[in-house]
């Protein structure tokens, strides 16, 4: 009878646990599945040796230019440009149901061309075919810029992404000599990872001699603790600026406090001159114009920069910029009015003056209250070209939020009203100057610069004719090879191996297996409870 007893005790224990076991394993799997990483980010020297069905129209080689490495394409000399491209192999297959969205960081000699993307999916039987191209226009500008292309509406981008083809100039005849350069590929998920990640790259293009980014509770006594009609909060790492008044509104940047928090050197205006500022905003914002009043040196407020005979001026820099509910950037010149027109005799220029102490940051001239203006990063340097290319770069990506439009007009309230500084120059708009107390910062930290250009070519590519077929429609592509000569194993920066669905195969057979040991445990209990009851 006790050994009855024990046996029937261990068949419930054992049924018990596996139960358990069945109830609390795909928990302990959720946990162990590392999450899709948001971006990927293909760098041109990632692409080195992922290139290949260039067309005889094609040339292309990998160059280093200020550190950094690019793909740069060009036509081949004496073959009319006739549509050229190249076909980008990529290290692994990508969930198209993941990533929507593909962003291509490029520079152009040509601005009046279209820059073609055709992808190899699933869709497409792993070719490149009609209905798998999209496009988008070059920006008149001499810089970088972000050609974005969202996917989500492609009824061909479907199951695995295999490789991208790249149809640099299109539209038109090009001849040896244009060419157009490649930092960076990026598939994003969504469209605040894409803007993301166009930023860090731009951010690698454009250093700047400092920035300040991720704000945080602890932020706000260097940078809203002195406001007028303003209330200033951090939201997701932004530093919100919201109107409690709709007549200019203004906050200040305690650029002294700010440093001494972070440990980081204090700048002088030997260092810099221009700010660039990524923001966002609500639509709502009814005169938006910034402008920037410096206080630098010994000054203890605005009256104390350059006062005489009764009048002020002082070092401000003043910007338009655009409404928008995704990232633009604007640049403000520190020294965009520095008062030697008006003070020929005191030479107020901006270098020399010593500490930069920080800066009122008027946001718009007005807006209704309610409304917002989004600083995510506040960037300084040195180089104005350098300034407008991170500003022209980041501002250049266009990509609609399908959940911000719904409330865009919503939040118009008030049609736009001309305000007297659209009319009048700027230098007739009078302002209200308060004080502003002199922080104690520690000796200035000397910024080094290097401007030697590195233009070595790493590896130029010898390009055969290379005609491809196998494709629908008119277009020129792979024959379908439904993703087979993609390159394996091989490891790209930006971002981490996607988890493999079929991982969840050996999961599923061991929840199968526990319960059938639990069935068979419980079968067990009930004949033993049988032969006792016998």
């Amino acid at each position: 009878m006790k050994a009855l007893f024990v046996k029937r005790t261990f068949a419930l224990c054992m049924a018990v646990c596996l139960i358990l076991g069945i109830l609390l394993l795909p928990v302990a799997a959720e946990e162990n599945v590392e999450p899709l990483p948001s971006n990927v980010i293909f760098w041109a020297e990632d692409m080195v040796d992922k290139m290949s069905h260039p067309n005889g129209s094609t040339t292309y080689q990998f160059v280093k230019e200020d550190g950094m490495t690019l793909l740069e394409l060009d036509i081949e000399e004496g073959s009319g440009g006739n549509d050229p491209y190249i076909t980008f192999n990529l290290d692994q297959t990508y969930n198209t149901e993941e990533y929507k969205y593909i962003t291509i960081i490029a520079k152009s000699t040509v601005t009046n061309a279209v820059f073609e993307v055709f992808f190899g999916t699933d869709g497409t039987g792993g070719s490149f075919v009609g209905g798998s191209r999209v496009h988008a226009n070059y920006k008149a500008i001499e810089g970088w810029q972000a050609l974005t292309f969202d996917m989500s509406g492609m009824e061909k981008w479907t199951g695995e992404l295999y490789k991208l083809r790249f149809d640099y100039f299109s539209g038109g005849q090009y001849v040896h000599g244009n060419v157009c350069q490649i930092a960076a590929m990026i598939l994003s998920t969504d469209v605040d990872s894409a803007y993301d990640a166009m930023y860090e790259v731009a951010y690698e293009i454009y250093p700047p001699v400092q920035s300040f980014s991720d704000f945080t509770e602890a932020d706000l006594e260097a940078v809203g603790n002195s406001t007028t009609n303003t209330s200033v909060t951090v939201s997701e790492g932004d530093l919100r600026y919201m109107p409690t008044a709709a007549k200019d509104p203004s906050a200040w940047f305690y650029y002294g406090k700010l440093t001494a928090s972070r440990k980081v050197p204090t700048l002088t205006t030997d260092d810099f001159r221009y700010v660039v500022m990524r923001y966002k905003t609500s639509m709502n914002i009814l005169a938006p114009r910034m402008q920037l009043f410096v206080l630098t040196g010994d000054a203890k407020d605005l009256f104390g920069m350059i006062r005489t005979e009764g009048t002020y001026d002082c070092h401000y820099g003043v910007t338009s910029y655009a409404l928008s509910k995704t990232y633009k950037a604007a640049m403000v010149d520190l020294a965009q009015t520095d008062g030697q027109e008006k003070n020929t005799q005191l030479m107020y220029g901006w270098q020399g003056r010593g500490v930069f102490t920080g800066f009122r940051f008027d946001y718009c001239d007005e807006g209704v209250v309610g409304s917002y203006i989004d600083v995510s990063d506040f960037l300084f340097y040195a180089d104005k070209s350098d300034a407008e290319g991170m500003s022209q770069l980041i501002s250049s990506m266009e990509l609609t939020n399908p959940e911000d439009i719904k409330d865009w007009e919503d939040t118009y309230e008030t049609e736009h009203i001309v305000m007297p500084w659209e009319t009048e120059t700027e230098d007739s708009t009078e302002e209200t100057v308060p004080t502003f107390p002199q922080e104690d910062t520690e000796e200035p930290t000397e910024v080094e610069t290097d401007s030697t250009t590195d233009s070595e070519t790493l590896e130029t590519e010898n390009v055969e004719t290379d005609t491809v077929g196998g494709t629908t429609g008119d277009v020129g592509g792979d024959t379908g090879n439904s993703g087979e000569d993609i390159m394996s194993g091989v490891d790209i920066g930006g971002g981490d191996t996607p988890v493999d669905e079929g991982s969840q195969t050996p999961f599923l057979i061991a929840c199968i297996a526990l319960a059938g040991l639990s069935v068979a445990s419980i079968a067990t209990v009930l004949v033993i409870r049988a032969k006792e009851r016998a």
